[in-house]
């Protein structure tokens, strides 16, 4: 095997015409490839250009191992082209795979597999030659004595077991593209013949260099036929747009949309309408037409040209039917680096149906709304009177249970219970009369109501019978609140009742947890605790405080 010097590597003579015509091949191919990236998205695109890209790679390298003088550098450029001879099968066979089957999304994760792994199992054979010789074997020399002479390769087990697979690729892509050929019709099975032939041409001449030494200035004729390839195909994408496949695509999903269509200039020309649009407008049809000679569409074209930005599609009425309208610019995507509008899209979407079942449908919305409003209102008022009770306007029973578990839910450290009753209620009541014991009854609910904290509750729960839960409130304040409550049902009793018939009352206090660890028990607790004031002489508290009497 040659040894080489690295140093000697960067001593580069020309040999003749062949080194300039694949050094001027670069360019060439490095600026048609870039403009093929350019170009509209088609089937397999970025497959396409990686082919483009490793045959580019490729050259560069048999250029530099035609201008090496020092043969080992000839072969160290020689091994440094297997990553992309590798590369180059791999990407076309996938990207037929594409063509064929129409993708153009994201990688699948088998196909990075095969552009990672395959060139770089190539790369590391190729390399591994000065320690095996099992890629290029030791015969491995100069042609002739010449300064610069090609180099005769001698080809180990390697190297054809690389060959084999990368020939797998190529009869990969023919399979995929003989099926093509069988499946398709027109101008799209003449597409298929031409990419047959397009890949037969450099694997034919790849046989004949590995089988039958047939050569290019001693060099694999393989990339030079694979270069003019690819040149012809993306001549063939670039100037004939596909075969105007993409245009034929257009031109029938533009007729066969069911949405009326109309392109126009921007000078107001009408430039295209498809059958919808010139049944719904047939002056649209005319040869000469113009926005400006159609009413609905002359709106819309001053609306697109003064380039406002709608929060919502503009709305016109032709005829019968209500349509919203898209405006859409076309742009000139040729006029590199511009984004130049050349004139607009209006399609038009018909709603008259849709905005119609709208109106009845926000119609019927309010009316339920109306409905549901009314019921939340009648709702309320029965909660409300349910919880409440109608002559004092005091919480009732019902709602004992519930405010007493929001007071302990919010975290009351201790709630008292004050049980309220009004002494010789019924006396009050045969001698001044029932209606005058229910003013007694609701003066006094003012009274409570005054007396405590708007965090406080009082209830009636019955008759003459009051409660009052008082949430984190101490012993003194209480007892200076009931003392304000005597006071002021006092001032209340001599303005109702006569001075021989004092408004008082007995009360009993219990506090929870300290009575009771339930509402149930502390109840309890407060009207035992009121029991023992209305026995021992009535108008008087008993409880946790200060008996007062």
């Amino acid at each position: 095997m040659i040894a080489f010097d690295l140093a000697a590597c960067v001593q580069l003579r020309g040999t003749g015409p062949q080194d300039y015509f694949i050094i001027a091949l670069l360019p060439v191919f490095t600026i048609i490839t870039l403009l093929i990236r350019r170009q509209p998205p088609f089937s397999g695109k970025r497959f396409f250009l990686t082919a483009n890209w490793a045959l580019t790679a490729w050259l560069f390298t048999v250029a530099m191992e035609l201008l090496s003088a020092d043969p080992g550098c000839k072969v160290l450029w020689g091994m440094l082209a297997y990553p992309w001879i590798s590369l180059l099968p791999v990407a076309w066979f996938l990207f037929v795979w594409r063509y064929g089957r129409g993708e153009t999304g994201r990688i699948a994760r088998w196909q990075w597999a095969l552009l990672i792994g395959v060139p770089a199992c190539g790369a590391l054979a190729a390399l591994s030659s000065p320690l095996t010789g099992l890629f290029y074997a030791p015969g491995t020399a100069p042609s002739s004595p010449a300064p610069g002479a090609p180099i005769a390769y001698v080809y180990g087990p390697l190297f054809y077991a690389n060959a084999a697979v990368l020939y797998g690729f190529l009869l990969g892509s023919f399979v995929l593209l003989g099926r093509g050929i069988a499946r398709a019709a027109g101008i799209s099975r003449l597409l298929y013949v031409m990419l047959f032939a397009m890949t037969a041409l450099p694997s034919l001449a790849n046989v004949g260099y590995v089988a039958f030494g047939i050569n290019i200035a001693g060099f694999d004729p393989t990339p030079f036929l694979f270069s003019f390839v690819l040149l012809a195909y993306a001549a063939i994408m670039s100037l004939s747009n596909f075969f105007q496949i993409s245009a034929i695509a257009k031109d029938m999903i533009f007729d066969g949309l069911p949405s009326p269509i109309v392109v126009v200039a921007n000078d107001g020309r009408i430039m295209a309408s498809n059958a919808q649009a010139q049944a719904l407008m047939p002056a649209a049809a005319a040869a000469d037409a113009t926005v400006w000679n159609v009413a609905s569409l002359a709106d819309l074209m001053t609306l697109a040209i003064s380039g406002e930005r709608l929060s919502t599609p503009p709305e016109v009425r032709i005829g019968d039917g209500l349509f919203e309208v898209s405006l859409t610019p076309v742009r000139d995507t040729h006029r590199i680096g511009t984004a130049g509008t050349m004139g607009f899209a209006f399609v038009f979407f018909e709603v008259t149906q849709r905005k119609a079942l709208q109106a009845s449908l926000a119609a019927a919305l309010d009316a339920t709304d109306a409905k549901l409003d009314a019921a939340l209102i009648q709702n309320r008022r029965i909660a409300d009177e349910v919880r409440t009770d109608p002559l004092t306007g005091l919480l009732n029973r019902r709602a004992l249970t519930t405010e007493f578990e929001a007071m302990t839910a919010a975290g009351a450290a201790r709630i008292f219970a004050v049980m309220v009753d009004i002494d010789h209620f019924k006396a009050i009541n045969d001698t001044q009369g029932h209606a005058r014991g229910d003013d007694v009854l609701i003066a006094l609910g003012t009274c409570l109501q005054r007396a405590f904290r708007d965090s406080d509750r009082v209830f009636r729960m019955g008759g003459e019978e009051f409660l009052i839960l008082l949430p984190d409130m101490d012993a003194a304040t209480l007892e200076a609140r009931i003392a304000r409550l005597r006071r002021d049902s006092q001032i209340a009793g001599d303005m109702l009742l006569p001075s021989t018939m004092p408004l008082r009352f007995s009360a009993g206090v219990a506090a929870w947890p300290t009575d009771a660890e339930t509402l149930t028990d502390l109840l309890d607790s407060a009207d035992r605790r009121l029991y023992t004031s209305k026995s021992t002489g009535r108008n008087k508290t008993s409880g946790p405080l200060t008996e007062t009497g």
